[in-house]
């Protein structure tokens, strides 16, 4: 289960609960605190992203007369038991920090976007890459910049998929260009971005459209056309899948915390 919650108020901050299951979540906007059964106590915000054990009595919650925005994901199975018992969740540390908050919150919403919810779908690509995006987390590695060497073929990449971006580029013609079998150079791109490589072009293209939304009176429609998109309405779609609210309310919303 994944999805986002907006203006929360939290649970109580009366009572602890046991959840029976994991859950990790990302706080987006807002301020509160982390607490639980083993005596920690911490203050959190944007930023944070909350790892709750199954059996741990706990809570968290927004400051009293505030709201906060997450995005939560409620997980379990054998294969996060495994990396519970080889210490690769950090048990002492339940929250952790990590930004860029916009590319990191594209990279987490992008695993679940579009999965069905009865079951159906094989969970294998994206309990694949929850696991990534959970290793990368928990070792502080920014999405975009992270500790790896980046090869040559893999920087030329990254080039050509952050140039351009009213063009429709092919990752099959991108592989062409740095000299890679397609499924050599998706690979390597997924192990050096986190991402594959169609996934990050619209990180790229959303995350450009976020700063025109912000510091622009450029309409939506010119948006779509200046990144490449058919139409406003496959833009504002795309968008929301992402972020989570539509291109008007992300404006206005950011409008209002600048005047603020």
């Amino acid at each position: 289960m994944a999805a986002y919650q907006w203006n929360s108020k939290g649970a109580s901050p009366l009572s602890s609960r046991v959840l029976g299951r994991y859950a990790l979540v990302y706080v987006l906007n807002g301020e509160g605190t982390y607490r639980d059964a083993r005596r920690r106590s911490q203050r959190i915000g944007p930023g944070d992203l909350i790892l709750v054990l199954p059996e741990l009595a706990h809570w968290y919650g927004p400051s009293r007369g505030v709201v906060w925005d997450e995005f939560y994901v409620i997980f379990e199975g054998p294969i996060f038991d495994l990396w519970r018992k080889a210490g690769l969740f950090d048990e002492s540390t339940p929250v952790h920090h990590i930004e860029p908050i916009g590319d990191w919150k594209l990279r987490l919403t992008s695993i679940f976007s579009g999965m069905p919810t009865d079951g159906t779908a094989d969970q294998t690509g994206p309990v694949t890459r929850f696991l990534t995006f959970l290793a990368d987390a928990f070792n502080h590695r920014p999405l975009l910049n992270r500790q790896v060497v980046i090869t040559p073929a893999m920087n030329l990449a990254q080039q050509y998929l952050e140039g351009d971006l009213h063009l429709t580029i092919r990752p099959a013609d991108v592989a062409s260009k740095v000299g890679l079998p397609y499924s050599t150079f998706r690979r390597q791109f997924l192990q050096h971005f986190g991402l594959c490589p169609s996934q990050f072009r619209q990180l790229c293209r959303i995350r450009t459209s976020c700063t025109l939304l912000e510091h622009s009176d450029i309409s939506q429609s010119e948006i779509a056309d200046s990144l490449g998109f058919s139409d406003q309405f496959v833009y504002s779609k795309l968008f929301k899948r992402m972020i989570g609210v539509s291109p008007r309310e992300y404006r206005k919303q950011r409008r209002i915390d600048t005047l603020a």
